[in-house]
């Protein structure tokens, strides 16, 4: 049911795109891009710490609407591709029973464990910048909200024994939602976004170290932080 509704309003986008394009007589700028992030885990418990080099990248195309004259500000709509790679200590299993065990684990108990994650995302942005026809390069700042689809999910845990993965545990939420800004000069353009979402469901626990303490909720949001290249 999710995928029948998804699909439709993608090809409404693209055409709406495709309608505004043909009445556009002057230049367009900024559409197709990719941003490299570093990925921090934020708003979690304590006992949830990150380890290793957790990243992401994102590529898409975003349909330069200008609104004025000058066509230095504007709107922005698009499609994006995401994934991310967060490195973590809680161990999340699938069980043969159907469930998902999710169990804090002490760093000498394994050599890399983490979760990947991606989207197709929907991105709707305020554009503004310096830009003219025959300007290439100017300073640009871009506002926008995004909501995200889920693709896929896996988890890979790495130990002294074995490397298993697990792919699309239920408990990951199929939709996340957040706001970014990518502001720069020239090529050099800084990313950072916040996921309003939560990864998980709010029902989602991890197991800790000693049995007699509470469980650990599996809350946590993305803050992301990198650099955004335009290459049309």
């Amino acid at each position: 049911m999710k995928k029948s509704i998804f699909i439709p309003f993608l090809f409404l986008q693209f055409l709406f795109m495709s309608v505004y394009a043909q009445k556009s007589n002057y230049y367009l700028e900024d559409q197709i891009f990719i941003t490299a992030t570093y990925n921090l885990v934020v708003d979690k418990s304590d006992s949830i710490t990150q380890g290793g080099f957790s990243n992401g990248l994102l590529v898409g195309y975003v349909r330069d609407i200008p609104l004025n004259e000058q066509r230095n500000f504007g709107l922005g709509l698009g499609v994006n591709y995401s994934i991310s790679h967060i490195y973590q200590n809680i161990s999340i299993k699938s069980l043969d029973d159907g469930t998902t065990d999710f169990q804090r684990m002490e760093s000498n108990e394994y050599i890399r464990n983490k979760f990947s994650v991606s989207y197709i995302e929907m991105p709707l942005e305020i554009r503004y910048r310096t830009s003219t026809i025959d300007k290439h390069k100017f300073f640009r700042a871009y506002l926008g909200f995004k909501v995200g689809y889920r693709l896929r999910a896996y988890t890979k845990l790495k130990t002294q024994l074995n490397e298993i993965s697990y792919y699309n545990q239920p408990e990951f939420n199929w939709w996340k939602y957040g706001v970014y800004l990518n502001i720069g000069y020239s090529s050099w353009n800084f990313h950072i976004d916040y996921t309003l979402s939560k990864m998980f469901k709010d029902d989602t626990f991890a197991k800790p170290f000693d049995p007699s303490q509470d469980l650990i909720p599996m809350d946590m949001n993305m803050l992301n932080i990198g650099l955004t290249f335009y290459l049309i």
